[in-house]
């Protein structure tokens, strides 16, 4: 994963991602989301089959952001810290509007 422009703080550094993941998806800005995605980055979209990658990632979510307006969420249940990753479990909320009405 790229930088995320934070301190040392390795709970600062989660804090950061998830606001620019969150403002990217606001923005409808799939590219942003790139340097958030570290190379073995799964989707796992309900009912479909996981997306791996994140080139297939960002193709599928510039055509969902394209056509749809995403508001998202996430509240975390447990954070997890490693020397050099974290795994932070929660629960999402998306409110999913089309562009064309």
């Amino acid at each position: 994963m790229a930088s995320t422009n934070s301190t040392h703080d390795p709970l600062q550094a989660v804090h950061d991602v998830h606001t620019q993941w969150l403002a990217a998806v606001a923005r409808g800005d799939a590219e942003a989301l790139r340097d958030l995605l570290d190379p073995d980055y799964q989707l796992w979209p309900a009912g479909q089959e996981p997306v791996a990658g994140p080139d297939t990632v960002i193709a599928l979510m510039r055509r969902t952001l394209a056509a749809m307006e995403i508001r998202q969420s996430f509240a975390s249940a447990g954070l997890v810290l490693g020397d050099d990753w974290a795994m932070d479990r929660g629960v999402e909320t998306f409110t999913i509007t089309p562009r064309d009405g």
